[in-house]
């Protein structure tokens, strides 16, 4: 049963469903077109040993899923540490002769105002 469960899940089967699915609402596939699907069916041995395989594989898929969610969760907790640090003016050191944020923020919009104004003349 798994065998026919992966199957019938790989690519050849979804696209010969697809591409002879009928109707334009809804499309569906009928019995007879069902009965006419060829069907590829290994000897068991085979099956058993593509199902361990096929089997494996997810596995590994899912544990790198697993391990790339972990990833991004562990950068996710790094952005917030430098960030905060940033924030903090612990990520670089600090030099005591710089001017306050406050004030150079003041002066900045001090600048803008005044840039603002000289375009307003220059535009009249």
């Amino acid at each position: 049963p798994k065998y026919l469960s992966y199957l019938f899940q790989s690519a050849f089967y979804t696209s010969y469903l697809l591409n002879n699915a009928k109707g334009t609402a809804q499309k569906g596939i009928y019995l007879n077109q069902l009965q006419q699907m060829p069907i590829i069916v290994a000897p068991i041995k085979e099956q058993q040993y593509i199902v361990k395989e096929i089997e494996k594989k997810l596995s590994i898929i899912d544990e790198s899923k697993r391990e790339v969610n972990r990833i991004l969760s562990r950068s996710e907790q790094l952005r917030y540490s430098v960030l905060k640090k940033a924030f903090e003016g612990k990520l670089v050191p600090q030099d005591s002769t710089d001017e306050p944020a406050e004030k150079l923020l003041e002066r900045i919009k001090k600048e803008k105002v005044k840039y603002e104004n000289e375009i307003k003349i220059e535009v009249r």
